[in-house]
């Protein structure tokens, strides 16, 4: 796995690529979702096979519902999951909510964030922020990514390689004034329907 090339994106570039998918190919939004969370899941499976029991935090927006594809996909995988959901899934819009509720129509359950990564998770998900952040990280999404980058759990980006959120999950991308300024996106060969990174 570690010789995929890895081709990098600006994240205006990775938009571009989901428009021209969508609209010129009609390949709809929430296809290119699950085909980022299916790749996800199977190198998950792949570089992790001994983790069987996952936590998946995610935040708002169409991160997150990579993230309950992930959730829905690894749990029809045998794997035991849990979901903590730092906004409101009720509150999420378009190809999340139907990500949300295609997660809850097969059984799953999203609690709040409150404070806390599950200490016996073997696979951490991060499924919190996107290419769509262009805020300060504060409050409840500044705490779960503390929490997430303290956690002893290995750790996986929702619809991307670990490889391409390695840098996220050991919060390089937080520093400083805590705004995403990273303007590229990574996909290995394994990944390239990957949706944001």
């Amino acid at each position: 796995m570690n010789d995929l090339p890895i081709n990098v994106y600006s994240v205006a570039t990775v938009r571009e690529i989901d428009r021209a998918a969508i609209e010129q190919t009609g390949v709809p939004g929430y296809a290119l979702m699950e085909r980022a969370a299916g790749a996800a899941v199977r190198e998950a499976l792949a570089s992790y096979p001994n983790a069987r029991r996952w936590q998946i935090v995610c935040g708002a927006g169409n991160n997150a519902g990579d993230g309950y594809v992930v959730a829905r996909l690894a749990a029809s995988q045998g794997i035991v999951v849990s979901v903590l959901s730092v906004a409101d899934p009720e509150s999420l819009a378009g190809d999340a909510a139907t990500a949300y509720g295609d997660f809850t129509a097969e059984g799953g359950r999203a609690m709040p964030w409150t404070g806390a990564i599950d200490p016996d998770t073997e696979l951490l998900v991060d499924a919190l922020l996107g290419s769509g952040l262009t805020r300060d990280v504060d409050g409840d999404y500044a705490e779960a990514v503390a929490a997430i980058n303290a956690a002893d759990a290995k750790g996986f980006g929702a619809g991307h390689s670990d490889r391409a959120t390695r840098g996220y999950r050991q919060g390089t991308r937080m520093r400083g004034s805590g705004r995403n300024n990273h303007d590229v996106c990574r996909t290995e060969a394994r990944t390239v329907s990957r949706r944001r990174c």
